[in-house]
């Protein structure tokens, strides 16, 4: 188990097929306002959470819902451990989480890490379910590859007093 980098066209292909065995972690911070990746199923596999707010305690709730969403998949009425130990094949399918900043240089990697550490300290089973990625060149190449794409990118729209009151996280850009 470690973390890996995964390619904008990858991710692109996987977004094109419908693909619901990933979700995206966005750790940017004000710069979140430029838009975001479209993934398949919206909010369920998309995850925006702040860098300066990306602690142990985040991860391990991020894990905890990847997992409860991945028991909803499979419905299964059993208990997660359960569903997780005796599990068929189909149900082992491991979802990649990915995650990026900007560039994906410092937040996005350094949240990618802090999420496989929580990770490594659970059940081998747990384990075996997640893979940790990181988006190679993060929001800023993804945004200059696919601008045009309205597949791949959603613009977000914020009212001024939403981006007064966010721009107060005092992060920049990588």
């Amino acid at each position: 188990m470690n973390v890996n980098l995964i390619e904008p066209e990858e991710l692109k292909e996987r977004i094109i097929k419908q693909d619901t065995l990933f979700h995206i972690v966005d750790v940017r911070d004000d710069d979140y306002e430029e838009g975001k990746i479209k993934t398949p199923n919206g909010t369920i596999q998309y995850h925006h959470a702040p860098f300066y707010q990306f602690s142990e305690q985040k991860a391990l709730e991020l894990l905890k819902q990847l997992l409860i969403v991945k028991e909803e998949e499979n419905n299964s009425d059993k208990s997660l451990s359960s569903s997780i130990t005796n599990s068929s094949e189909e149900q082992q399918k491991v979802i990649d989480v990915i995650f990026h900043c900007y560039y994906s240089q410092q937040r996005g990697p350094k949240a990618a890490y802090r999420f496989y550490q929580v990770l490594r300290e659970q059940d081998e089973n747990v384990q075996k379910l997640i893979r940790v990625n990181i988006l190679r060149g993060g929001w800023g190449l993804w945004r200059t590859r696919f601008f045009k794409n309205n597949e791949l990118i959603e613009e977000l729209t914020f009212s001024e007093e939403d981006y007064t009151s966010s721009s107060s996280s005092g992060s920049d850009r990588e």
